[in-house]
C-alpha cells in the first residue's frame, strides 16, 4: 500500500499532530508526515510555485473546467500527454479509466497527474491504482472540495451501475499540491462545494473550525481550510494504518450516496452533503442543528427550494439498499454526551422511525 506524507504551512494547526511534524521549509512550508513516501504541499500567501517537474513522464488527467485554470497552465508543457474527461460524476466511469489506461499504454508513461476537482482525482487515482498493479500518481486540486477532501488520503473511486463510488480502492498519491489562495479565489459556487466539507470537519473533529466560522464568517476561511486539511490527513492516516475501525470522514455522507443518484447528479455534491450532515446531526445531536444550518446557509447550501427532497419513507428504503448504510441503517453520528465537550463519532444502527423523523426535522431546518 502506498504511503503518505502531508506538508502544511502552519506548525500549530493541530496540537495532536505534532508527533508527525518535520522542521519548517525555509520558505515557510511546514511538513507533516502521515507515512513515508508521499508529500502534500499546501501554499498560503507565497509566490507562485512552478509545478512543471511534476508532469515529467506523466499522463495528465483533467476536465474542461480545470484546463482553463492557472494551476493547469503551471503543469502542462508542449509535450504533455493530456487526457480530458467530463467534469463531476459524469467522468467517474469505467470509460474514463480506460481512456487513462490507453494513454498510459500508448505513451509508455509511468505516472498519472490529476489536475481538477474531486471527481478528477477520484478517477485519476483509481486509474493509477488499477494500471499494472498500481503506479505513482499526483494530485493538483483546482477546487476547494478536492483540496480539503477528495485529493487527500488516497480514497479513490468511480461510480458503477451498482451505485456511487461502488468501485474503489486505497491508493495514496505520491504528492498533492494545494494552493489555498488560488482555491479561495474560485467563484462562490465552486467555493461553497468545498465549504460543506470544511463545516463538516468543524462539527465532527475540530471545533475550532466551527467557532471560527460562527464568529468570523467567511473572513478567515483560509485558516479553517488549513485545519480541515489536517483533519483529512489525520483521519486518512488512521484508516491506512488500521487505527480507525470505521471511516470517520464519512460523517454526514450516508444520505449523500442516495440523494445524488436520486436527482441524477443535478443536485450539487455540496448541497447533498448539507442534507446528509443535517440528517446525521438530527439523529444524535439535534442541539447542534441550528448552528449547522446557520453555517450551511452562509454558504448557500440550504434554503433553496429548487429541489424537492424525497420523502422520509423513500429515504429509508434507499438507505437500506445502499452499502454505505445497509439494512441496519448504520450511520456515523456525533456522540451527544462527551464529558470533555469534544466531538466524538460513533457508528451505530437506527430504527426506520428514528431515521424518518430525523429526515423530516433536517429538511425542515434546512428550509427555514
Amino acid at each position: 500500500m502506498s504511503s503518505f506524507q502531508v506538508n502544511l504551512l502552519v506548525s500549530d494547526i493541530n496540537p495532536m499532530a505534532h508527533e508527525n511534524h518535520i522542521p519548517s521549509h525555509p520558505m515557510g512550508i511546514d511538513r507533516w508526515e502521515l507515512a513515508p513516501g508521499s508529500l502534500v504541499w499546501v501554499r498560503h500567501a507565497l509566490p507562485a510555485w512552478s509545478l512543471t517537474h511534476v508532469a515529467d513522464d506523466a499522463v495528465i488527467v483533467t476536465t474542461p473546467e480545470a484546463s482553463d485554470t492557472q494551476l493547469f497552465n503551471m503543469v502542462v508543457a508542449p509535450n504533455s500527454e493530456v487526457v480530458v474527461i467530463p467534469g463531476g460524476d459524469a467522468g467517474k466511469t469505467w470509460t474514463s479509466v480506460e481512456q487513462i489506461h490507453a494513454a498510459l499504454r500508448e505513451s509508455s508513461r509511468s505516472r498519472v497527474v490529476a489536475v481538477g476537482g474531486g471527481a478528477c482525482s477520484d478517477v485519476a487515482g483509481f486509474a493509477a491504482g488499477t494500471w499494472r498493479r498500481g503506479i505513482p500518481w499526483h494530485a493538483i486540486p483546482t477546487t476547494l472540495l478536492a483540496g480539503v477532501d477528495a485529493a487527500i488520503g488516497g480514497r479513490t473511486c468511480i461510480n458503477t451501475n451498482v451505485g456511487k463510488n461502488a468501485a474503489s480502492l486505497f491508493h495514496a498519491p505520491n504528492s498533492v499540491w494545494v494552493d489555498i489562495p488560488e482555491l479561495l479565489a474560485m467563484p462562490f459556487s465552486v467555493l461553497s462545494e468545498g465549504a460543506a466539507e470544511v463545516i463538516k470537519s468543524g462539527f465532527s473533529h475540530d471545533t475550532t473550525i466551527k467557532a471560527q466560522l460562527l464568529e468570523g464568517g467567511r473572513s478567515d476561511l483560509a485558516e479553517a481550510v488549513r485545519r480541515t486539511i489536517m483533519v483529512s490527513m489525520q483521519e486518512s492516516r488512521a484508516m491506512l494504518t488500521g487505527v480507525s475501525t470505521f471511516d470517520t470522514l464519512g460523517f454526514g455522507h450516508e444520505a449523500t450516496y442516495v440523494l445524488e443518484p436520486y436527482f441524477e447528479y443535478s443536485l450539487s455534491h455540496g448541497r447533498a452533503v448539507a442534507y446528509g450532515l443535517a440528517l446525521s446531526t438530527a439523529l444524535a445531536s439535534e442541539d447542534a442543528l441550528p448552528d449547522l444550518c446557520f453555517l450551511l446557509r452562509m454558504f448557500r447550501l440550504a434554503g433553496d427550494t429548487q429541489f424537492e427532497m424525497p420523502t422520509a419513507a423513500y429515504m429509508v428504503a434507499a438507505l437500506r439498499k445502499d452499502p454505505h448504510c445497509g439494512p441496519d441503517l448504520m450511520f456515523t453520528t456525533l456522540k451527544s454526551s462527551d464529558p470533555r465537550g469534544l466531538p466524538t463519532l460513533v457508528r451505530r444502527g437506527w430504527s426506520a422511525t428514528q431515521v424518518m423523523n430525523a429526515w423530516n426535522r433536517a429538511c425542515a431546518a434546512l428550509s427555514e
